[in-house]
């Protein structure tokens, strides 16, 4: 998984530590087999639950993942890297513009940590339109959903 994950992406890969991380399947060369199973897992099934000790009748899963499947970790890094890319893009084609450390040069524009996204630029109308539109964008493709209700901007040296 190193070899396909990018180095800004260092949640659940083995030799890469959270603290150092200062769409998907099809454009990333997987097989249609390959993705025929992880479909198959994500959307059928079975489970029960267990009440002191016993199981409960089976209950037909429809979609997502089960709890403690350990595809969930590579299937999340999968689809982390699908927003990675589109803000390394947006940084590379200059429409979103990132924050410079002066000491190196090097340009940060996002954090990933486990299921939470920091994405970090200067303080412009236009890198929040960018922004926006890569959000949504990125839930169109990923069918995944940003809660912007829970989401926040915060501004750091930025005037009123």
């Amino acid at each position: 998984m190193g070899s396909m994950i990018s180095p800004s992406q260092s949640a659940f890969i083995k030799g890469r530590n959270l603290v150092d991380g200062v769409l998907v399947l099809g454009t990333m060369g997987f097989c249609e087999k390959w993705k025929r199973w992880m479909k198959g897992s994500v959307c059928g099934g079975s489970m029960s639950i267990l009440v002191n000790g016993s199981p409960t009748e089976e209950i037909n899963i429809q979609m997502g993942l089960k709890q403690g499947d350990s595809l969930a970790l590579f299937l999340f890094l999968v689809v982390a890297e699908g927003f990675s890319g589109l803000m390394s893009n947006a940084v590379r084609l200059n429409f979103f513009e990132g924050f410079q450390f002066k000491s190196d040069g090097v340009v940060i524009s996002h954090l990933q940590y486990a299921d939470d996204t920091l994405c970090i630029g200067k303080p412009t109308v236009d890198n929040l339109w960018t922004l926006t539109s890569l959000l949504r964008g990125f839930e169109m493709a990923s069918n995944l959903k940003v809660n912007f209700f829970i989401s926040c901007l915060v501004g750091v040296n930025v005037d009123r």
